[in-house]
């Protein structure tokens, strides 16, 4: 048997280090967030990264048993498998994403500190109530104001939840903007 299994070893030994490390820091942060059951897609996410690691992690332990003399034809099996160049490529790929992400994790402190990674969640859920009771509180003023035919009043407040409504497809920075503008000019 050829030594080409030996780059597929140490490709998925990257991976499934990598993506386990992954996996762990999103628990972490999942825990200390106590966002576990109220964010499930990053609940299924980290566990998904970490089946993905650990299923790397076994393949490259396997094919390593398998050099060593151990697993049998297991051993012997993963290790053809481990020497095919068409899955060095997807691997390759994925190693260097997997270093890339926990590299990009660990230099951004700060994202490890706070609940940061999981607060996209929480603000948007936040957001979304507040721009569509704001929107709904125009509207239904709107309503009002027509069926007391003062059309004046109708116009303003439809104008205004157009306005408000125009918060769900506006750039962040455009809103938080227009909000301190508006806060200013409050004063």
């Amino acid at each position: 048997m050829s030594d080409g299994w030996v780059l597929g070893f140490a490709l998925n030994a990257v991976v499934g280090a990598a993506f386990l490390t992954i996996s762990l820091m999103l628990a972490v942060q999942l825990t200390r967030s106590r966002q576990w059951g109220l964010n499930r897609i990053g609940s299924y996410f980290t566990v998904l990264v970490g089946l993905c690691g650990a299923g790397h992690a076994m393949r490259a332990g396997i094919g390593l048993g398998g050099a060593l003399g151990f697993f049998g034809t297991a051993g012997t099996g993963t290790q053809l498998m481990l020497a095919d160049w068409h899955l060095w490529i997807p691997d390759a790929l994925a190693a260097a994403s997997g270093v890339f992400y926990v590299i990009a994790r660990v230099q951004d402190r700060d994202i490890l500190s706070t609940t940061r990674a999981f607060e996209d969640v929480r603000s948007r859920r936040r957001k979304a109530i507040s721009v569509h009771d704001g929107v709904t509180q125009k509207l239904l003023a709107s309503k009002i104001a027509l069926e007391q035919g003062n059309r004046t009043a109708a116009r303003e407040a439809l104008h205004e939840g157009l306005e408000a409504s125009k918060q769900i497809v506006s750039p962040p920075e455009r809103v938080a903007g227009r909000r301190g503008s508006e806060q200013e000019d409050a004063a």
